[in-house]
């Protein structure tokens, strides 16, 4: 069943994004006047491969979820930085990585109802599906699991976003 216009509207202000001046910063933002909850973000920190077109190569696969556990708060960005994640998580030899490559965000509206946006950035409804993220045990079993409250005592910049809520 297609979701109407305003089922979504709350999901697509919640938006991911990278750093255009930077590939080892990832923006998140929550532009809704309302919090999101259930969030978790995965990424891969990783080297550039060089020659004909973009090209990245990850350590063994290794992953990277970022937990949210009190969620998004409205009106807010948040600043996900490859160094800031590098002085929370053992790494391990992606300690040589030089970008950050983003796989997915996943999130609740504030009605519980499930989202995620993946690798290309394209928003996708969730609901019924079960999330790939377990905040009761902490992770999934095979990635390295860091809180974005631990990130945000290494540097990683929260700022509230002036313009926010529907257009119009």
């Amino acid at each position: 069943m297609a979701l109407e216009q305003g089922e979504r509207q709350q999901a697509s202000m919640v938006t991911v994004w990278p750093n255009p001046q930077n590939d080892t910063e990832l923006i998140v933002s929550n532009r809704s006047l309302d919090p999101v909850s259930n969030a978790f973000m995965t990424v891969y920190p990783g080297r550039k491969i060089e020659g004909e077109g973009f090209g990245f190569q990850t350590f063994g696969g290794k992953q990277v979820d970022i937990a949210f556990p009190g969620g998004l708060a409205p009106c807010t960005q948040y600043k996900i930085t490859l160094e800031g994640i590098k002085k929370t998580a053992s790494l391990g030899s992606a300690e040589k990585a030089d970008v950050l490559h983003f796989q997915l965000f996943s999130f609740a509206d504030s009605s519980g109802h499930s989202w995620a946006r993946d690798s290309n950035y394209q928003l996708s409804d969730r609901e019924g599906e079960r999330t790939e993220f377990d905040f009761e045990t902490g992770g999934r079993g095979y990635s390295i699991l860091t809180y974005w409250n631990q990130l945000a005592r290494n540097g990683v910049e929260t700022e509230l976003i002036t313009e926010c809520g529907p257009k119009g």
